[in-house]
């Protein structure tokens, strides 16, 4: 959108914010919320609540007989984190260890940091030289330098807002993906 004749000086901003809208419309203040859902003609955003925090507390079980399971999934569902990856984060079971959780969690956020790597330096690692004559680059893009490992190439991750037609690929298809997107030929 052009926002250059309403905010002048402050169109940086007002379009930081509406890309921050776009790819998260929670990411805003709520008056942002408001403006770029006025404009895109979509119906204003429901009120959200602030934080995991200001959620009502669970209903508990009145006959007292129960074993809590229900307000620790209500618990788990209200600190849930957000963001593009959050709805796909590998689904573990309650009763998974609590290692395998956060091994699982770290290695998205590896993920997201190695899109966002090829987002911001994957140009530089365009095949642009036809004679061959430049050396090859460093393996700064690697997976491992991620703390990926092959193993980890076959398994299922969020692709976040990268990958709009699937939720989650495996990572092979990930960077398959990111390089022919970031790193091709380039010419006219």
């Amino acid at each position: 959108m052009d926002f250059d004749r309403d905010f002048g000086v402050n169109q940086v901003f007002v379009e930081d914010q509406y890309e921050r809208w776009r790819d998260n419309p929670t990411a805003v203040d709520a008056e942002w919320q408001q403006y770029f859902a006025r404009l895109a003609g979509l119906p204003p955003p429901p009120p959200v609540q602030s934080s995991a925090l200001a959620a009502p507390a669970p209903a508990t079980n009145r006959n007292g007989h129960g074993n809590g399971a229900a307000a620790r999934a209500a618990t788990a569902v209200a600190l849930r984190p957000e963001g593009a990856f959050a709805g796909a984060l590998l689904d573990l079971s309650a009763s998974a260890p609590e290692a395998q959780r956060l091994d699982a969690e770290q290695k998205q956020e590896a993920v997201a940091e190695l899109i966002n790597a090829y987002r911001i330096r994957g140009h530089l690692f365009a095949n642009i030289d036809p004679l061959g004559l430049l050396k090859p680059p460093p393996p700064e893009l690697e997976p491992d330098n991620f703390g990926l490992t092959g193993e980890d190439l076959d398994k299922p991750f969020a692709t976040g807002d990268f990958n709009v037609g699937a939720s989650t690929l495996p990572l092979r298809e990930i960077i398959a993906r990111l390089k022919r997107t970031y790193c091709r030929t380039l010419g006219a």
